[in-house]
């Protein structure tokens, strides 16, 4: 029997517009803007940074972590 590979935590996106870059970094070229409460999957973090997953869009990217919340409050 084979364990579930646990889904990504959720976060919603806490600020009107947050962009969505290359990498880890403000100097990464901007790829997408995700919107207030868009929701994305959190699929790792470096240095307060997190790669995200855009679900509505399906586009992967990096964006700061101090304006994600958990989806769950």
């Amino acid at each position: 029997m084979t364990t579930p590979t646990p889904s990504p935590p959720m976060y919603v996106v806490n600020i009107h517009y947050l962009a969505l870059r290359d990498g880890p970094s403000v100097s990464a070229p901007q790829i997408a803007t995700l919107n207030f409460h868009d929701e994305v999957e959190l699929l790792e973090t470096s240095g307060g940074w997190g790669r995200v997953r855009d679900v509505r869009r399906n586009i992967v990217g990096w964006s700061s972590m101090r304006y994600l919340a958990t989806g769950s409050d």
